[in-house]
């Protein structure tokens, strides 16, 4: 009797499982026709995606449990109020800029105005980068622009497939605005689900090319990993993107660890006017993923960068670190090596051309 009823709970637990993650949120895995397109991947391997650089992923998890244990809840959240410039559909009556303007929407989300096209990259605007709306990372600011209040955009940039860099809820708005949806391989089946239409999604392996007008962009390398459940771990891929026209050109790191594909990139592809690299959720736990803000400068130097955005901080709580830290390690590390950094407060337009010395987190 004791074993029938543990079967039974056992049946029930897979059942819950598999009715979860049919969950919409939690995307599809690839199906048979995608899995045929990545199979052509040399960075894909019995329906794995690898990284160019060897990438350890084992934590100890005594050491993490006992790392978060011991660190300072209190310090890991800002103690201002984090000033955000709120944008409305008013302020985008006017066309896009030709010439590059940024703007930062708060930890990696971006807004670009570029050769009279306008592009999201890796968004989030739920309130978690979380699959759910009641636990999870919450935002420490609102968004300085709401979904609703979206101007049309020509492209949308997903870099990989992790909560913080792809927004269920993002997708499901924009899917019937004409919108084209740039991603890494392997999420083709996802973005069908969530109710993209056949020819509005584009996956790229590295070094492959979108171009709108142009505009181009280009999927390049980065050093990190993918999953949205326990269960599909890196069977979707993960990038960098060069956004570039023939006068103007911005390098996006979304999420890497620091590796030599940054002297690649730069050597191929670059000078960048600009770049955005990532200075926040990093420890010496998972240092193969997460750029630490030294080895972000380093490699915006690599990259042949003229300035650097820092990106990958301030609006969640992902990591160990006290909130300001990765901001003040960087600033003293740029100063340290003569880089200049563009420092707006988020939803502030960025004119790379222009000199940003407010230091409104403190």
């Amino acid at each position: 009797m004791i074993i029938t009823y543990a079967i039974i709970i056992l049946l029930l637990l897979v059942l819950l499982v598999f009715l979860v993650l049919r969950m919409d949120v939690f995307g599809r895995l690839p199906d048979r026709q995608e899995k045929r397109k990545l199979k052509l991947s040399p960075n894909c391997k019995h329906g794995k995606f690898l990284n160019s650089v060897s990438t350890p992923m084992k934590m100890n998890l005594f050491k993490l449990i006992r790392a978060f244990s011991q660190s300072d809840v209190k310090s890991r959240k800002p103690a201002i109020q984090i000033p955000v410039l709120k944008h409305s559909s008013n302020d985008f009556k006017q066309e896009a800029s030709q010439k590059m303007k940024i703007m930062w929407l708060g930890h990696v989300g971006l807004l670009i105005e570029i050769g009279g096209k306008r592009i999201l990259v890796d968004p989030v605007f739920s309130q978690r980068a979380s699959p759910v709306s009641f636990a999870g990372p919450e935002r420490f600011h609102e968004n300085p622009l709401d979904l609703d209040d979206l101007p049309h955009i020509n492209l949308v940039l997903i870099s990989h497939n992790h909560y913080d860099h792809l927004d269920h809820q993002m997708v499901k708005q924009l899917k019937d605005e004409e919108t084209q949806f740039i991603s890494t391989l392997g999420l083709e089946t996802t973005f069908s689900c969530w109710g993209v239409k056949p020819g509005w999604h584009h996956s790229l392996d590295w070094h492959e090319r979108f171009s709108l007008g142009d505009l181009e962009i280009i999927a390049t390398p980065s050093r990190h990993f993918s999953g949205r459940t326990p269960f599909d771990r890196n069977k979707t891929f993960w990038c960098s993107f060069v956004i570039r026209t023939k006068d103007e050109s911005l390098f996006y790191e979304a999420d890497s660890g620091y590796f030599n594909g940054f002297k690649e990139i730069g050597d191929q592809y670059g000078p960048f006017d600009a770049t955005a690299m990532g200075i926040g959720a990093y420890n010496k736990l998972w240092a193969n993923i997460h750029t630490f803000p030294e080895e972000a400068l380093k490699a915006h130097q690599e990259l042949r960068g003229k300035k650097m955005l820092p990106i990958h901080w301030c609006t969640f709580n992902l990591a160990l670190h006290p909130w300001e830290e990765p901001i003040e390690r960087t600033i003293k590390a740029a100063e340290e090596n003569d880089i200049e950094l563009l420092l707006p407060e988020v939803g502030e337009w960025i004119d790379t051309e222009k000199k940003y010395k407010n230091k409104w987190w403190r």
